[in-house]
């Protein structure tokens, strides 16, 4: 034999779902804003702005490249300047890029 679901248990589940997706809500936000105090009681850096992580990229990207054979079919490309350096391996055969990591240097 099946239960039924009837209007009422089902206005009720919604309401506590939404009560607690509120909550939800609400406690990560509370999570964000103390770590946001204690990093600025700590004296810690201040976040990154979304245009400096976009220049770092592009300068590192802009950089001359230096490649060199990796395996049969694998190339691993670095790109350095004075302030950044980008490594980037690839699998020439499949022409896909395997990993590609970007380090700030100072």
């Amino acid at each position: 034999m099946r239960s039924r679901s009837t209007a009422r248990s089902t206005v009720l589940t919604f309401t506590c779902r939404t009560r607690y997706s509120k909550a939800l809500a609400e406690n990560a936000k509370s999570i964000c804003d103390r770590g946001r105090r204690r990093i600025a009681a700590s004296g810690l850096a201040d976040p990154v702005k979304p245009a400096a992580v976009t220049e770092f990229i592009n300068d590192a990207d802009k950089a001359k490249p230096t490649d060199r054979a990796a395996g049969p079919t694998g190339r691993v490309t670095t790109r350095e300047d004075k302030d950044n350096v980008m490594f980037e391996a690839r699998d020439e055969k499949a022409k896909v890029t395997v990993h590609k990591s970007y380090v700030k240097k100072n």
